[in-house]
């Protein structure tokens, strides 16, 4: 009886170890001999070559392949990224197969501020979110009635095929209409700006970005006193430092992964300047998997400010953005901000691709779709450097929330959440909250 028992046992001890012998990762002692990519009609092959870990003579592993993967999507050029191998004895063919999105999009500009139909705002934006097949980025826009405004923006972010350096632009006018929430004062102002961004990248994670530019900021009632210079102009020259860390999996929805952000901005150079500002800002957030599907979420950021006096136009708001949700923004404003965040994120429906075959536009007929329901907690304080610190009061607040992750990298938020002074918000709001 024992035999049996033992044979019966080595027997299925045999089969389990070999099922599981076929279920383990066969590529990882294949040796890679090409990449081919499939379906990049318009993108050039080196862009998305540029993204990838693996390279031909490097051996071959499932856990690359995923990560290289996501690394081609968050280029946010494509529906949909697989990539496949042909294996051959002890080597694999790569296929990187693509399928491209619709890259040139014309936005009409419809802003009414008030309910009066001479508060309106109209125009138009054009932007190209693959200009040449380059990964390069041009947007144009312009607008008129209550509030004007031009702009014109260009990105590179690669200036030859051999270097990881690139380079950004924008110049901007802009003539708005603002409410000042203390007197309910509306005022005019009017903003010129113009700066040149040269950065570099370091492998995958790492960016360093110089900035250099210059601001006009112009309010035409002077009694206001709005600006730093009394006779309502402000002019300075901006410079910037700015270093990146993004080891997010997928960035328009990350799940796995951590983000640093540091940056320093000194706002007037020279004595012909009026303002004289040096702002340093940081942001951390780290995303940790509980078990295969939900996700912690956790982040602390700040930004403080030294020097002269810090004009109207620079102050912080409260907002979602700056990590507290569930208070109208506009009654809270200062010159510092300081906070952390937390949130659960669990998917009732797991990202995944849809195709829609009645659709004959490629760049439509693929598109990503998932649900998630959130549960988070943010707390903050933002004052001016005339306030003292202890006496400002934190601000903090909870709630829940459906994150509709739609095409073409759109989120879609509705929360409801509850403050520290027992209001309740409902709202709905486009991009992730971090």
């Amino acid at each position: 009886m024992n035999k049996r028992i033992l044979f019966v046992s080595l027997g299925l001890t045999f089969f389990l170890l070999r099922a599981l012998a076929d279920e383990a990762d066969t590529s990882t002692f294949r040796v890679i001999r090409s990449i081919s990519i499939e379906g990049n009609n318009v993108t050039q092959p080196y862009v998305i070559l540029r993204e990838m870990s693996l390279h031909a003579g490097d051996t071959l592993s499932q856990a690359s392949l995923a990560r290289d993967r996501d690394r081609i999507y968050n280029l946010r050029l494509f529906n949909k990224v697989t990539i496949t191998h042909r294996d051959s004895a002890a080597v694999s063919d790569l296929v990187v197969t693509v399928v491209e999105r619709w890259y040139i999009f014309p936005v009409p500009i419809l802003d009414l501020r008030t309910r009066a139909v001479n508060t309106m705002t109209y125009g138009f934006e054009v932007m190209h979110e693959n200009f040449l097949g380059r990964d390069e980025k041009v947007s144009a826009s312009f607008s008129t009635g209550y509030d004007q405004s031009a702009s014109f923006a260009y990105q590179n972010p690669r200036l030859t095929d051999d270097d990881d350096i690139f380079l950004s632009t924008i110049f901007r006018y802009r003539d708005s209409h603002s409410l000042d929430n203390n007197s309910d004062i509306v005022f005019e102002q009017i903003n010129r700006l113009a700066s040149i961004s040269v950065g570099k990248r370091y492998g995958y994670s790492q960016t360093l970005i110089g900035t250099a530019g210059y601001q006009t900021w112009q309010l035409p009632d002077t009694s206001l006193g709005r600006t730093v210079s009394p006779d309502g102009t402000d002019r300075f020259i901006e410079l910037g430092l700015h270093y990146t860390f993004d080891a997010r999996n997928v960035r328009e929805y990350p799940t796995d992964g951590w983000y640093l952000d540091v940056a320093t901005t000194n706002d007037g150079i020279g004595r012909e300047s009026t303002v004289n500002t040096l702002r340093f800002a940081s942001d951390f957030r780290r995303y940790s998997l509980i078990g295969d599907k939900v996700t912690l979420a956790f982040r602390s950021f700040g930004s403080l400010v030294t020097g002269g006096p810090v004009p109207m136009y620079q102050r912080l708001f409260l907002s979602s953005r700056l990590g507290v949700r569930g208070y109208n923004q506009r009654d809270y404003t200062g010159e510092d901000v300081v906070g952390a965040s937390a949130e659960v994120r669990l998917p009732i429906i797991a990202p995944r691709f849809v195709t829609f075959n009645f659709l004959n536009i490629y760049q439509f007929n693929t598109a990503r779709f998932g649900i998630y329901a959130a549960f988070f907690a943010d707390a903050g304080k933002i004052w001016f450097r005339s306030d003292e610190f202890e006496e400002v009061p934190w601000l903090a607040s909870a709630g829940a929330g459906l994150h509709f992750l739609l095409p073409y990298s759109l989120i879609l938020r509705t929360e409801i959440s509850i403050n520290a002074i027992g209001q309740v918000r409902v709202s709905a709001n486009g991009g992730v909250p971090f």
